[in-house]
């Protein structure tokens, strides 16, 4: 049995690989927050944590999503630079 090659354009693939990236980054902003205001209204009376530590953890996953964010950004912005010097 012989696979078929299919002609993906490299632009396409970064499409792909970029909206995948933004939807992760989004999904794990959501995550952080439940995460944070679990850690700061729950949990810190029981773990003898402060109240902070959930505002810690959420800056964490907001770097997080910033910096997904900020190479999704470079890659497409490197990807028309290449374009246009081809061209």
């Amino acid at each position: 049995m012989k696979l078929k090659k299919i002609k993906v354009s490299e632009g396409l693939l970064l499409n792909i690989l970029c909206w995948g990236l933004k939807i992760c980054s989004w999904v794990l902003l959501v995550y952080g927050m439940f995460v944070s205001f679990s850690i700061a209204l729950a949990f810190a009376p029981v773990m003898l944590m402060n109240y902070w530590s959930g505002v810690v953890v959420l800056f964490v996953f907001i770097a997080a999503f910033l910096f997904i964010n900020l190479a999704v950004k470079t890659a497409r912005m490197i990807f028309e630079i290449k374009k246009k010097v081809i061209i």
